[in-house]
């Protein structure tokens, strides 16, 4: 990763906690393979929930999906994380069991469909409503014990960014004060997810689509990811630091060797190229995650 060869890149945690966060969660959605019903309670519907799920993942045994991301400022990473089905409290679940350096095994596995099952059991409401031309169920979960309970949701307990100080992280010690879930009623598939984090006035919104089917489990081939808000949480100082960031990268890729300065543009410049674009444009929010490649057993 760039600050494993530029030990003194620095840039602002805020900003990169906040893009961290979304690609975070678009890269791991690609497992989210849930289910739902007709106005059930919050437990019926969970239950229906993992029932599905448990149906989705009877065929398989393993696991391999890889992403690339399409849009925002990690555009062209690719990830690829491995799964087997082992059985958990006398259900079957996906777990992790490898994946490379950019994300966090704990990471994926705390957005996988277990989490969105418990989410929905403890729901404040349940509603009907359209959402994307689909007809689904808007679940809304507020309750603040089960919400400050949730875990796997500091972008920065990653590999790519043990370096960074905690305290400059925005979303670091944050809970969101709510979390909607949009569950597709006939099809039975999640459709969105929306996190609210009240206090700093951000929301972080994922739409998954183009599901696909792979030996019956359903997987969302695109994953878009918008973070509403962020901006107002980046300040000019901010900006100066990670355009200043930039500088000291080139030159310090001036006094390299040819062969070895070469080698490194090639595999950073259109990561830096894009960032350079967001910040010029204030489009920083937004992520696309796309999965190039499902193997199964």
């Amino acid at each position: 990763m760039i600050r494993d060869r530029f030990p003194g890149f620095l840039m602002p945690a805020s900003l990169l906690s906040a893009l961290a966060l979304a690609v975070l969660l678009a890269a791991s959605a690609s497992t989210l393979t849930q289910t739902a019903a007709a106005q059930p309670s919050p437990s019926d519907l969970a239950d229906r929930l993992a029932q599905a799920q448990q149906e989705h993942i009877r065929q398989i045994d393993r696991l391999q999906i890889t992403n690339r991301i399409t849009a925002g400022m990690f555009d062209g990473q690719e990830t690829t994380s491995t799964f087997v089905k082992v059985e958990r409290d006398g259900r079957y679940v996906l777990e992790p069991v490898e994946t490379d350096d950019f994300f966090d095994d704990d990471e994926i596995t705390g957005f996988t469909g277990e989490i969105y099952i418990e989410m929905i059991r403890n729901a404040g409401s349940i509603v009907r409503e359209t959402h994307d031309g689909h007809q689904v169920y808007r679940v809304t979960v507020d309750d603040p014990e089960f919400l400050a309970g949730l875990e796997g949701m500091d972008p920065l307990d990653e590999p790519m960014y043990d370096d960074f100080d905690d305290e400059d992280d925005f979303m670091a010690d944050q809970v969101p004060e709510s979390v909607t879930v949009w569950v597709d009623r006939s099809e039975m598939l999640i459709r969105a997810v929306r996190f609210s984090f009240g206090e700093e006035n951000v929301t972080v919104n994922y739409r998954f689509s183009n599901y696909e089917v792979h030996s019956g489990l359903p997987v969302p081939m695109v994953t878009e990811v918008h973070i509403e808000g962020l901006e107002q949480l980046i300040s000019e100082e901010d900006l100066a630091e990670a355009r200043e960031a930039m500088k000291q990268m080139e030159a310090q890729l001036e006094q390299m060797p040819e062969a070895q300065r070469e080698m490194i543009r090639q595999q950073i410049q259109p990561q830096m190229e894009r960032l350079e674009q967001m910040l010029e444009s204030g489009d920083i929010g937004k992520a696309r995650v796309e999965v190039v490649d499902v193997v199964v057993n």
